[in-house]
């Protein structure tokens, strides 16, 4: 392999002069060639338990005892002549070590960790090379469970990773597992220092103290800042190189604020800052700010069941040259880095396309919107036009025929018995309407309400305002709002709120998509009244088949790692890594994880839509009568007695109140 890029993948981002260091320690040694390395603890999982892992690292220590010792303590046991076998029969000296067995540099790590009152039983395997040692030996001065990476297989950049995350406080089982490289566990790390920064980011700090040195390093605000004291002067030999070296130790490597201090002239008890994070930057997405109210804006409806009106007053309409729109660009956001170098995600913004015109021209800017003719604005957030309006003074009756326009309609008057008035755009409507039919691509506003004598047929390709509905068919593309239902059939996609003096419903049905509201629901005699909100029950059969996709999925990802995990155990995590199987199976994995990730990715959207059907709820603040059926998709309830002040949702499969 040729490329500094091909070795660090090769051994998974290691320092390559750390790595012949070690070669070079295990030569001079004179280290034998094992025929196989031995098992650390069984079958890895990547769902493995604290005890799991604990237990592997164990034994893979105990691998490395003397097993002809083992044997022989036993067999002094048998006679006799010694009461249990213990292997730690006395507190153990430097002196007590075997400077053939163990390097110089071994030996300094067990020394360091004898003064300074540390288990080092814990790492003084001759088979761990110093650095290892030196992870675990810092991991036990800082009291963590250094029981996750005491492992004489791990690299000890793998053991750092883990240690960090334990001084995070970080659930590291999450990939405190030999399968994982260093590359593997670094994103695993920053992934849970991200979430938890997200919901309680202070408890991420650290505060520790460097036996060694003497020096209290801290961090505040979620790793954003670091700073250091010295509690005992340093020795003459401690520089900056040393000092920075030592803050890398305990992950403060990104935003360094120590390159203007002398270290010598560094004063004992003084609080210095090492390091500065920066925060993420919060974007915000591109808007359009519109001068001229659309037209698509509801009106109210009163207490007492009338319109106000008054909002129309604002549909005012615009000349040719008008400035009708402007849009503000997104402002772009950036990701944060805390001390440890972890990105923590910002919110970029995003720009939106330009709007689909028509009747209005776009300048040269870019953002400025302007009308090339008379007329009113109207638009949904992608779309903006500008229609003329057709005013039909007094009413529309058979005399005046039917009426069939591309834009909107204005009547000041009523539409009476056997008219049909047919528009593209809004209809807006001053007095009643009787037994005629009324479509609208968009809005119908009826100020005096609808009576068609169960003839009458209102139909609305967005929203139906209107003071009252008798004896009629109402169908809106979203909301219906009105003041009372009497034996109509009202249709929805969206909300059907009724409000005002009375804000009834009786007889016939209200169908809507989302939310039926009303005061009072059927009447005292019993007048069979149906409310109904639709659901589409398609979620259990997507969520069966996205559960057993990832089952087949995570079987066949735990399959991969127990191969790679057998290889490496038999080959060693530095030879396995260059089995021509074990990268076949690393890239397998990948290519599995990918899949899995999309099928997760498809859950989550399907959990976004399954928790924005909860929000469906019929809610009657006042009376529900007996023989009122309410139905939510396939679930339905008919009631045989009066109620009062309910809401009722489905759950499961049945329909309740709360």
């Amino acid at each position: 392999m040729g490329s500094t890029d091909e070795l660090d993948e090769l051994f998974g981002e290691e320092d390559l002069i750390s790595l012949l260091d070690d070669v070079q320690e295990a030569q001079n040694k004179n280290d034998e060639k094992k025929e196989d390395l031995p098992v650390a603890g069984g079958v890895f999982s990547a769902s493995a338990s604290e005890n799991d892992v604990a237990g592997e690292n164990k034994a893979s220590l105990e691998s490395g005892v003397n097993e002809a010792y083992k044997e022989l303590l036993k067999d002094l046991a048998n006679e006799g002549m010694v009461s249990e076998f213990k292997e730690d029969v006395k507190q153990k000296t430097i002196e007590d070590y075997d400077t053939k067995l163990y390097s110089p540099n071994q030996l300094t790590q067990i020394r360091i960790g004898l003064e300074h009152g540390v288990d080092v039983t814990k790492y003084d395997s001759a088979e761990m090379m110093f650095r290892q040692m030196k992870e675990i030996r810092i991991g036990l001065e800082q009291g963590l469970d250094v029981s996750f990476y005491a492992n004489k297989f791990y690299r000890d950049k793998q053991m750092r990773e883990i240690r960090l995350g334990l001084m995070e406080k970080l659930d590291v089982i999450n990939y405190a597992r030999l399968v994982y490289s260093l590359s593997d566990m670094k994103e695993k790390r920053a992934e849970l220092f991200i979430e938890k920064y997200k919901t309680n980011k202070k408890s991420l700090d650290i505060d520790v103290m460097d036996k060694e040195t003497g020096i209290h390093i801290y961090t505040k605000d979620g790793l954003m800042r670091a700073y250091f004291k010295l509690t005992r002067p340093l020795p003459a030999y401690f520089g900056l190189t040393a000092l920075e070296n030592l803050l890398a130790i305990y992950g403060i490597s990104y935003g360094l604020c120590t390159g203007m201090l002398e270290v010598q002239d560094l004063k004992v008890g003084v609080e210095y800052e090492a390091a500065r994070g920066e925060e993420p930057l919060e974007g915000r997405d591109g808007y359009y700010e519109y001068f001229t109210e659309l037209m698509n804006s509801k009106p109210k409806v009163n207490a007492d069941g009338s319109i106000d009106y008054r909002a129309q007053r604002e549909f005012s309409s615009v000349k040719e040259g008008d400035k009708v729109a402007y849009y503000h660009e997104a402002v772009i956001g950036r990701n944060g880095y805390c001390v440890s170098g972890i990105a923590i995600p910002g919110y970029f913004g995003k720009d939106i396309p330009n709007l689909a015109v028509s009747g209005i021209h776009l300048e040269k800017d870019g953002k400025t919107y302007t009308a090339e003719k008379t007329g009113f604005l109207t638009g949904d957030g992608k779309r903006l036009s500008i229609i003329e309006m057709m005013v039909i003074d007094g009413n529309l009756d058979y005399l005046k025929g039917n009426i069939k326009f591309d834009g909107s309609v204005h009547v000041t008057g009523s539409v009476l018995e056997n008219c049909v008035l047919e528009a593209s755009g809004d209809v807006i409507i001053d007095g009643s309407v009787e037994e005629a039919r009324i479509k609208s691509g968009r809005n119908v506003i009826i100020k005096k309400g609808i009576n068609g004598n169960k003839k009458g047929i209102v139909e609305a390709g967005n929203n139906v305002t209107v003071a009252f509905i008798e004896h009629s068919t109402v169908v809106a593309g979203n909301d219906i709002e009105t003041g009372y239902i009497l034996n109509s059939m009202a249709f929805c996609k969206g909300n059907i709120k009724v409000s005002g003096r009375h804000s009834v419903i009786c007889g016939g049905k209200a169908r809507a998509g989302k939310v039926i509201q009303a005061s009072e629901v059927g009447s005292e005699s019993g007048v069979r009244t149906e409310l109904e909100l639709s659901v589409k029950d398609e979620y259990s059969k997507k969520y069966q088949d996205i559960v057993q996709r990832r089952k087949k999925a995570e079987e066949e990802i735990e399959n991969i790692r127990e191969g790679m995990n057998t290889i490496l155990r038999k080959l060693g995590s530095i030879s396995g890594r260059m089995n021509p199987i074990y990268l076949k199976l690393e890239d397998a994995l990948e290519a599995m994880k990918r899949t899995l990730s999309l099928i997760n990715k498809e859950e989550a959207r399907l959990d976004s839509e399954a928790e924005s059907s909860k929000e469906l709820y019929i809610l009657v603040s006042g009376m529900v009568y007996r023989n009122t059926l309410v139905r939510i998709g396939d679930n339905k309830l008919l009631l045989e007695e009066d109620v009062r002040n309910v809401r009722y949702v489905s759950k499961g499969r049945s329909i309740v109140s709360e």
